[in-house]
């Protein structure tokens, strides 16, 4: 979505000179004036060369730059070099420290250009550690700062930054006059494209007033700002914009239900789509099917969906390889069946040619050679006939024999999976052991496919009870291998390393998966309770999946750490948290796979905040009861479309 677009400023207007220089010619020129100011200032050119993408050698350079000069001016800006280097390899605790040392330096100047442009990279750095209270308020220092110096070549893109922060507060009223003043700079400087993108900013922002309001005049003036939107980008040739703005128009339309227009919009969407399989074409396939289904196109949106979820999962399942070579013998059958009817027709002219110009001038000899003539053609067609059947017959064998060879792979491939099934079952936890250390509880546990990436796992180690429920990067069969991978090293922290606290059971975990998995982005979101019943305490871990808690009849969503177990963004370390218990106290512990399916009459995402007014409600059923309700309700959401992600909700009675 274009509000989540926060702009970076990085740029040195004394390094614009040496931009197109060669990086030999550089390191050339410094070792001749190297311990002079000119060599520092070469020192300069050299890291923001390397800025673009050796982030390593940019921050070795820039480090140089500190004992080469004590020029305080280029000290300030070898510390934005190394920030916007650490920017880069993520690491922005560090870019921040230095950031706040080049901020300090030009405040000291009074310079207010570069001082917004530092407070904008502050904003940025704080906004990527989530903590958006204090990049709010570097983005409304820089913003002031832009002002006062009357500088408008960034303040749009700080304007831009701001909306998005108002956004997040759902403060749209304040996000759309944000995005007005960036649009009103943006049209002043000429730049149709970012202007356009901020135009279509402020008719999402009406769409969510509209939706939270319901009133006609925040529903119009976004369907006016998001066709003029359109009318822009239309105008322009592709750029950064143009497929997300498309994309956000035809969902909107979609929701005003203006259905045709939508196809209109998914149509140009699809026609400047750069054919690469990425994220932004995995939105395109999204909002393309949704529109599908409102245009009342439901084999097409299921081929969208369909075509979505081999993208995203880069799998390919073996019944639709059986399609493919079933497909490929009917091209096969018709292409020869054609041959043969172009065949019949060629020949078939050939004999009326002949018996006219017998007409015309041969005697009865010459008509009873044409007899012969033509008694030998109609004998050869019909050879040719009975050949192209036999070559049909060969072909339709052909297969049908490769239809069985599928179909007993594809048999043998299910046993496989339902074996696997098995053993996966049997590391899960069972009933029997939950029921010894809850009095009431319930397990809702549905696979998309035959084997899962969601888990649930428990175990007893010196009087206290852990229960793990977690969601595995994948599902299906990578899924099940991660999640028996998951379950394996949770089972090593407790039961043989003798680690107790559950934040130090996930870091445990954490690291074997990077190792096991070599440095690549796959672990799994989750939640690992400790439940010690002498102390009448539980404990707890999680990443990103919080648990929930009812008590008297209010519903409390308790905290969770914002990263995964495995290679993510943020390394920090996991925090343990804990819950006094109450007598009747219930908690519930999902994955993101209720929430996240697709269904209902809009054909939209199920969200949290409805799965969470479902428990609230029947927090005080009997958990049996309450499992009956939770599966009525999505096999309810979800109709006949496709299950998109495995699911698992645990309801635990205190």
């Amino acid at each position: 979505m274009l509000r989540y677009q926060i702009t970076f400023l990085f740029f040195f207007i004394s390094c614009l000179a040496f931009g197109q220089m060669n990086m030999d010619s550089l390191k050339a020129e410094y070792a001749k004036k190297k311990g002079t100011e000119a060599a520092a200032q070469l020192l300069v050119n050299i890291s923001n060369t390397f800025s673009k993408n050796e982030f390593d050698s940019s921050i070795h350079y820039a480090k140089m730059i500190f004992t080469a000069t004590s020029n305080k001016r280029l000290h300030a800006k070898a510390d934005r070099l190394i920030g916007f280097a650490y920017f880069n390899k993520t690491n922005f605790r560090k870019a921040l420290d230095h950031y706040f040392l080049a901020a300090k330096y030009y405040e000291s100047i009074k310079n207010d250009t570069l001082l917004a442009q530092v407070y904008n990279n502050i904003g940025q750095m704080f906004y990527y550690n989530y903590n958006k209270k204090m990049a709010k308020e570097y983005w409304i220092k820089a913003m002031g700062k832009c002002k006062l110096v009357k500088n408008e070549i960034f303040l749009s893109d700080i304007l831009n930054n701001l909306g998005a922060i108002c956004w997040d507060e759902k403060n749209y009223k304040k996000a759309i006059d944000y995005y007005e003043e960036s649009a009103a700079i943006d049209l002043k400087k000429g730049d149709m494209a970012s202007y356009a993108g901020a135009i279509n900013n402020i008719g999402m922002a009406y769409s969510e007033v509209f939706e939270v309001n319901n009133d006609l005049i925040s529903r119009n003036m976004s369907q006016t700002y998001y066709l003029k939107s359109l009318r822009i980008i239309d105008s322009l040739p592709y750029n950064i914009y143009s497929i997300q703005i498309y994309l956000s128009v035809a969902d909107a339309l979609t929701d005003f239900e203006k259905d045709g227009l939508a196809m209109v919009v998914i149509k140009k969407a699809e026609a400047k789509m750069p054919k690469v399989l990425n994220k932004e074409y995995l939105h395109f396939l999204n909002t393309k099917a949704r529109v599908l289904i409102s245009n009342k196109k439901a084999i097409d949106a299921y081929l969208c969906m369909k075509r979505y979820v081999a993208i995203k999962d880069s799998l390919f399942t073996l019944e639709s390889n059986a399609q493919m070579l079933e497909a490929e013998a009917r091209y096969q059958n018709d292409r020869q069946m054609k041959e043969i009817e172009l065949q019949k027709s060629d020949i078939e002219r050939k004999d009326l040619k002949l018996k006219q110009s017998t007409i015309i001038g041969y005697s009865l000899g010459i008509g009873v050679l044409l007899l012969i003539v033509i008694a030998f053609m109609t004998y050869r067609r019909y050879a040719e006939k009975q050949k192209a059947n036999q070559i049909i017959s060969i072909q339709k064998e052909e297969v049908e024999s490769k239809k069985l060879i599928i179909e007993e792979k594809q048999r043998e491939i299910i046993d496989s999976m339902n074996y696997a099934k098995r053993i996966q079952y049997s590391l899960l936890a069972h009933d029997e052991f939950l029921k010894e250390n809850f009095s009431d509880h319930f397990v809702f546990f549905n696979p998309k496919d035959i084997v899962s990436g969601d888990f649930y796992w428990a175990t007893k180690k010196d009087g206290k009870f852990y229960l793990a429920v977690c969601d595995c990067t994948g599902h299906g069969v990578p899924g099940a291998f991660m999640s028996l991978l998951s379950i394996g090293s949770l089972s090593e922290a407790i039961n043989e390393k003798n680690i107790t606290e559950p934040n130090e059971v996930f870091e445990y975990v954490r690291k074997r998966l990077i190792v096991s998995m070599e440095g690549q982005r796959d672990g799994f979101d989750g939640i690992l309770l400790c439940v010690d019943k002498k102390a009448n305490k539980i404990s707890y871990v999680s990443a990103h999946n919080g648990p929930i808690l009812v008590r008297n009849g209010v519903l409390e969503e308790l905290a969770a750490d914002k990263m995964p177990v495995g290679m993510g963004v943020r390394d920090e370390p996991f925090k343990n948290y804990s819950i006094d218990v109450q007598k009747g106290d219930r908690l519930f512990l999902y994955t993101d796979g209720f929430a996240d399916q697709f269904g209902g009459p809009k054909k939209k995402k199920f969200k949290y905040k409805k799965l969470n007014e479902i428990l609230l409600v029947n927090s005080m059923k009997p958990m049996k009861e309450q499992k009956e309700l939770l599966k009525g309700t999505f096999e309810d959401w979800k109709g006949d479309l496709e299950q998109v992600d495995d699911v698992c909700v645990i309801g635990i009675k205190l």
